[in-house]
């Protein structure tokens, strides 16, 4: 549910964006959205300010007003920032920046690969695992690499919804199911 309303949201600014033609600043105004999301992340008081109906929704747009200024954002931004507050729904500024970028990347035809190995891949196996998935999705792709060692071995990647599954965990998972059914 809160995915969808953060699509609504993102969808909106966008379209903001291109009707009043300040698309060459989305990228300013995604870093504004994921400053404002990562400091209402690490700050226990500034979601209780803002999630309280003890504190006036005046007082919650003075507190974004200047926090918004502090981080230099946008009107658009800043807006958005204070429209989700006055719905209450401030505490979903970072899945909105995470929609937004996700509709930058479909208008630039870029698809986000987040590439989870057991060990750090070399250049040589980064740049054919981007080639194949750029060759799978039909669009550009820009990786995020992370290493976790419980795989044992191979890798585990995700473009958006999908999930592909070479570890060799998910192959020991896969053989001790095959080997459950036909004992």
């Amino acid at each position: 549910m809160a995915l969808a309303i953060a699509n609504r949201y993102a969808a909106a600014l966008d379209d903001v964006l291109v009707r009043t033609g300040q698309q060459a600043s989305s990228d300013a105004i995604l870093s504004q959205l994921r400053a404002f999301a990562r400091l209402l992340q690490e700050s226990g008081e500034l979601r209780n300010v803002l999630a309280s109906p003890a504190v006036s929704a005046a007082d919650k747009r003075g507190v974004i007003d200047a926090l918004c200024a502090r981080l230099g954002a946008a009107k658009p931004a800043r807006n958005l920032l204070l429209l989700l507050s006055d719905r209450r729904r401030a505490e979903l500024a970072g899945e909105v920046a995470e929609a937004f970028s996700a509709r930058l990347d479909g208008r630039r035809g870029v698809a986000r690969v987040r590439v989870t190995s057991a060990a750090p891949l070399t250049e040589q196996e980064r740049s054919r695992l981007l080639e194949t998935f750029a060759g799978i999705t039909g669009k550009q792709t820009e990786a995020e690499y992370t290493v976790d060692e419980s795989l044992l071995g191979g890798a585990v990647v995700r473009v958006g919804g999908q999930v592909f599954d070479g570890s060799i965990a998910a192959q020991l998972r896969a053989l001790s199911s095959s080997m459950a059914g036909t004992a």
